[in-house]
């Protein structure tokens, strides 16, 4: 497609491409991810707006629509359109943008599309150069097809809650929306693929992504791998890892954490504990090195906090 930057702007690897953006929470970073690389994303909203306009924080503290930091963050540097995809009229708009479009993505519910003529088929007809990309909890195929996928479902599901928490609690859900983040940028990354395949097949395509496989092949495939080569099952280790050392502690008036994973990093909290002879080995400069440390980093940190 021909650059139709301004003269002055920045270009981008996407610019002059258009993205029809009808996500949800669960893929509003594969958009934006996609508008930081140039593309002219459109977010295509419900009459009710984008359900992310009713989450906090928002500005000077006042609950609005416009004011809400989270649909702020997702969706930086998109346009926006509200249309009804129930109706008739939505239905035409939509089939009207998606004509000249690139990339059209998606996070409704498998076979909602379909239901409404804006299917992959019908899509594929109407435009057969775009690149659809579909993003879902468990696929669009499969005995979980239809389940509900939130963040928190998602990461259970893809193994790696196993691997968050205290060994002597019961596991615990990782921050941020890990598994919608994660799920979003496979699915930029795989609509990237797609538009270079399309410059020299003329044609686009499905790129389909799963929450769960995605969990599953990122972080958690390195734990099956050390686990087919020496037997190791991975444990709770609470905040630290074998590569940091990273904890909470209880101080007189609440908690602090401690974060320590860099040499210098490491020289700074052994002087801040009084350099005791058990931490002063030149050795522990290493991270790996010190992780088997972590009872007796407890006890000093625990004291001195």
């Amino acid at each position: 497609m021909a650059d139709q930057s301004r003269p002055g702007e920045s270009c981008g690897a996407l610019t002059g491409m258009r993205v029809i953006d009808l996500t949800g929470r669960m893929g509003a970073y594969c958009g934006r991810l996609l508008a930081n690389l140039g593309a002219e994303v459109i977010l295509i909203e419900p009459p009710e707006g984008d359900s992310l306009r009713r989450q906090g924080p928002f500005k000077n503290e006042v609950p609005h629509p416009e004011g809400s930091l989270a649909f702020a963050a997702y969706h930086t540097n998109k346009r926006g359109i509200c249309l009804d995809l129930e109706s008739e009229p939505g239905r035409k708009a939509l089939l009207e943008l998606a004509r000249h479009a690139d990339v059209l993505i998606e996070d409704k519910p498998v076979g909602y599309l379909d239901r409404l003529g804006l299917g992959y088929q019908a899509l594929q007809i109407l435009n057969p150069r775009l690149v659809i990309t579909s993003i879902s909890g468990f696929g669009r195929s499969g005995p979980y097809r239809d389940f509900k996928a939130p963040n928190l479902i998602t990461f259970a599901m893809g193994g790696l809650m196993s691997l968050c928490g205290h060994p002597e609690r019961p596991p615990l859900v990782g921050p941020c929306d890990v598994a919608y983040h994660l799920g979003s940028v496979h699915a930029a990354f795989g609509t990237l693929v797609a538009l270079y395949n399309r410059r020299e097949s003329g044609h686009g395509g499905r790129v389909e992504t799963s929450l769960q496989d995605v969990l599953v092949a990122d972080p958690f495939l390195r734990m099956i791998t050390r686990y087919g080569v020496n037997g190791e099952v991975p444990q709770r280790t609470g905040h630290s890892q074998p590569t940091t050392v990273a904890e909470t502690y209880r101080c007189e008036d609440g908690y602090v954490r401690v974060f320590c994973n860099q040499p210098d990093h490491w020289k700074r909290l052994v002087q801040w504990l009084g350099n005791p002879a058990e931490l002063l080995d030149p050795k522990f400069e290493d991270v790996p090195n010190r992780f088997p440390l972590r009872p007796l980093l407890d006890r000093f940190i625990e004291e001195r906090t």
